[in-house]
C-alpha cells in the first residue's frame, strides 16, 4: 500500500516541483524587468535634472552677458524717442503765441473797460 501511495504521489510531487520552478523563474524575470524599469525611470530623472541644470547656467549665463553689457554700455543718460518732435514743438510755440496774443488783448480789453467805467463816473 505504501508503495503506491508513494507511486502515486510522486507525479504530483513532481508536477508541483516543476510549478515551483517554473513560478521562481518568472519571478527572477519579474524581478529583472522591474530592475530595468526602475533603471529606465532614473536615467530619464537624471534625464531632467541635467536639462533643468544647463536651462539655470545659460540662464545665469544670459544674466551675465546682460549685466556686463550694461556696465559696459550704461552712461546714466536716457534717450528717448519722440515721433514727431518738430511738429509738435511747432505746435507748442504757436500756441505760446496765441496765449501772448490773447492775454496782450484781454489786458487791453480790460483797460478799455476801465476807461469806460471811468468815463461814466466822470
Amino acid at each position: 500500500m505504501e508503495s503506491h501511495l508513494q507511486s502515486t504521489m510522486r507525479p504530483h510531487l513532481d508536477l508541483t516541483y516543476v510549478k515551483l520552478n517554473n513560478t521562481q523563474v518568472e519571478l527572477k524575470n519579474a524581478q529583472e524587468r522591474i530592475r530595468k524599469l526602475e533603471q529606465q525611470v532614473k536615467f530619464k530623472d537624471e534625464q531632467e535634472a541635467v536639462r533643468k541644470l544647463e536651462e539655470q547656467l545659460e540662464l545665469k549665463n544670459a544674466q551675465e552677458t546682460i549685466r556686463k553689457l550694461e556696465e559696459k554700455f550704461h552712461t546714466r543718460k536716457m534717450l528717448w524717442k519722440i515721433n514727431e518732435f518738430s511738429r509738435i514743438m511747432r505746435g507748442e510755440e504757436r500756441k505760446k503765441e496765441v496765449h501772448r496774443k490773447s492775454s496782450i488783448l484781454h489786458r487791453n480789453s480790460w483797460l478799455q473797460t476801465e476807461s469806460i467805467v471811468l468815463s461814466q463816473w466822470l
